[in-house]
């Protein structure tokens, strides 16, 4: 539970999961960044899966979407280990996103959690993302094959890889149909 004052405090109005109530708090001056034992608004959002509230966080100017609380962790981290693939989505979509590779207090990435717990969706997502780090290595120097063996998902682990190299195959075709149309 939440101290009495904590009640009202920006993340607990996110925790509402009602947008307007969000909105309503911006506009009467509430800071985005506001944290409560170190949880923003947007942490909050993505870890309870209010995409509602997630979408209306990620408007605002002076949103930093790459801020950690006690544990290290972002966002990014709190929506990747709950499958909220939505939210995940919407966070690598925002311009400030820098955080795909930071690495938490157990020296996880958000792909090292998602492999780990079997969020293959969410692994599909991240992977997509030409900033991934695929070399990390986690506190023990587990890398991200040895990660998914270890939360038995390697052979879903394998697929994904093989999934994600379909769509970038598929990508670069497209990237020289323009570029052979813009020659011509």
């Amino acid at each position: 539970l939440l101290p009495p004052a904590a009640m009202t405090s920006f993340p607990a109005i996110c925790w509402s999961g009602e947008p307007g109530r969000v909105m309503a708090a911006l506009a009467g001056g509430a800071d985005v960044n506001e944290s409560i034992d170190g949880h923003t608004g947007l942490m909050v959002a993505a870890l309870e899966n209010l995409e509602p509230v997630v979408e209306v966080l990620l408007q605002q100017p002076g949103l930093e979407v790459n801020l950690v609380d006690v544990y290290d962790k972002t966002a990014l981290h709190w929506a990747s280990s709950r499958g909220h693939l939505g939210v995940v989505r919407r966070l690598l979509d925002h311009p400030g996103m820098a955080c795909l590779n930071y690495k938490n207090k157990d020296g996880e990435t958000p792909i090292m959690t998602v492999l780990r717990l079997g969020e293959m969706d969410v692994a599909k997502e991240l992977l997509l993302k030409l900033e991934l780090d695929t070399g990390a290595r986690n506190k023990e120097g587990d890398d991200l094959n040895a990660i998914a063996r270890l939360g038995g998902n390697l052979e879903a682990w394998v697929k994904v890889k093989e999934e994600a190299k379909e769509v970038f195959k598929e990508q670069i075709k497209e990237y020289k149909e323009i570029c052979n149309k813009a020659e011509k």
